[in-house]
């Protein structure tokens, strides 16, 4: 705790602006702000800052995996749908032949 306190004293808006980053910092650093003593201000606006920059950014990757998947998804068209039918198909004899064998080994005691 004195650790992370003392990171927090010297590291001021930086911390604040990374611990937006981490799920558990997002959680943790605000209450860390408070305990160290460091401004509020110092503490408020590089967190909205870090706040606005970590929101578009998930924003922006998240539509972008979107169309990435149509984009990906009109290339691949049926060829894809044959692929998982595949797949599909080959986990399903794979899970067949688990139970078959763990059945004949059942029998046999």
């Amino acid at each position: 705790m004195r650790r992370a306190l003392d990171l927090v004293r010297r590291r001021g808006a930086v911390a604040v602006v990374i611990g937006r980053w981490a799920a558990a910092l997002r959680a943790l650093v605000p209450g860390l702000a408070g305990l160290s003593g460091i401004p509020q201000r110092t503490f408020t606006l590089p967190n909205i800052a870090g706040g606005a920059l970590w929101s578009v950014t998930v924003a922006v990757a998240g539509y972008l995996a979107g169309a990435s998947y149509r984009l990906l998804e009109r290339r691949l068209g049926l060829g894809g749908e044959l692929l998982l039918a595949v797949v599909v198909v080959l986990v399903g004899v794979r899970i067949w032949r688990h139970r078959r064998a763990a059945r004949r080994h059942t029998e046999r005691r």
